[in-house]
């Protein structure tokens, strides 16, 4: 709901379209598309006639995999492209506000599509073992320790710098301002 809110004040609000708005806007989007594809998959997958194996097999589940993880994994790299825009800013504080962030879009995208297209030529989309239709389980903890070295690291660095980093007094606030 926050996420649709933040979506359609996008477009209301200029200063939600200056740097790192746009970012933003990505991030409520892609989870708005996230939650939007959760919300279908319970209305139109598990009602009265629902059964696990019928289902998993089924050319909806099969393509609600591939929107839900895909949205899942763009809400994913946006969060860490944010992260990344945040430790720039923090490295050239003066000049932050008027950097483009169209690279940080573009790396966003390609790292969705590389991680798709890989699932999708691994056979790696369907339902998992929560009975979703979105990734399949697999016994492998590659990815899933992957997952959680990057996305604890990079926050945590972020707000290591931030703390370290960051001036400490107004002056150097309005300055920036």
């Amino acid at each position: 709901m926050i996420a649709s809110v933040l979506s359609i004040a996008y477009f209301f609000s200029r200063s939600l379209r200056k740097s790192p708005g746009d970012i933003i806007f990505a991030i409520s989007t892609s989870q708005f598309a996230f939650a939007l594809c959760w919300l279908i998959l319970v209305i139109k997958g598990f009602g009265p006639d629902y059964k696990s194996n019928e289902f998993s097999d089924s050319d909806f589940c099969q393509e609600m995999s591939f929107w839900t993880f895909f949205a899942k994994v763009l809400f994913a790299a946006y969060n860490l492209v944010f992260f990344f825009y945040i430790l720039k800013s923090i490295a050239n504080p003066l000049k932050s506000a008027s950097a483009s962030t169209v690279p940080y879009h573009i790396v966003a995208w390609v790292l969705t599509l590389l991680d798709v297209w890989w699932r999708v030529a691994n056979n790696g989309l369907g339902m998992n073992m929560y009975g979703g239709c979105e990734d399949k389980t697999t016994r492998s903890l590659t990815i899933p320790i992957l997952y959680l070295i990057i996305f604890t690291t990079v926050p945590f660095f972020t707000f290591y710098k931030a703390r370290t980093s960051l001036p400490r007094n107004e002056k150097m606030r309005n300055i920036r301002e």
